[in-house]
């Protein structure tokens, strides 16, 4: 028997699905994004139960609301959209600070058959490059770590950032520009 999830080849007939009722596509949509859009809440607050919460109120906002909503073709960046807004818009009404968490911090992982010392080189290497990360993310503002983040983790375009921000295109492309300019600046000195 088949899969009725294959009958959604990309985000654009997935979406169309959705919003022409389809209970299925709505369950597809929440299980491929959840946990990318936890993730990205944990970008803007260090509460987990408060981003938790609002993925919840954003998906049942648009269960409750898909008569209203346009069409995307970008599922994942939509919901980084409404996400985004919807968490700064509760941290304002909670009056709670808005924590920028370094993304770039690494999973501890597991090793099966290696031995204590080759355990501890390579926890010293982790460390190590931990702390390279940390340090040149700390020559960066927060607006430069967010757009950093979303170029290079998330992948998207100069566009999508731009409108993700509210910032113009060049304001993005520059940003990204003298964020790179300074991690350059950064390794050449540490040579």
């Amino acid at each position: 028997m088949r899969d009725p999830i294959d009958n959604f080849v990309d985000d654009s007939s997935l979406w169309k699905s959705f919003l022409a009722g389809n209970d299925i596509a709505f369950t597809h949509i929440y299980k491929k994004y959840v946990q990318t859009l936890f993730h990205y809440g944990m970008q803007f607050s260090s509460d987990r139960e408060l981003v938790k919460d609002c993925i919840q109120d954003i998906f049942i906002s648009l269960y409750d609301n898909k008569e209203k909503i346009g069409f995307t073709d970008n599922i994942k960046f939509y919901l980084f959209r409404i996400l985004k807004n919807h968490l700064i818009n509760t941290l304002k009404r909670h009056q709670t600070h808005i924590a920028f968490i370094d993304s770039q911090e690494k999973q501890v992982e597991t090793y099966t058959e290696d031995t204590a010392e080759t355990l501890l080189i390579d926890m010293e290497v982790d460390m190590s490059v931990k702390a390279t990360v940390d340090n040149v993310m700390s020559l960066l503002t927060t607006r430069q770590r967010e757009i950093i983040y979303y170029r290079f983790v998330e992948n998207m375009s100069i566009d999508e950032i731009s409108i993700l921000t509210e910032m113009n295109y060049q304001s993005v492309a520059n940003v990204i520009q003298r964020s790179l300019k300074k991690i350059r600046s950064f390794y050449k000195k540490s040579e």
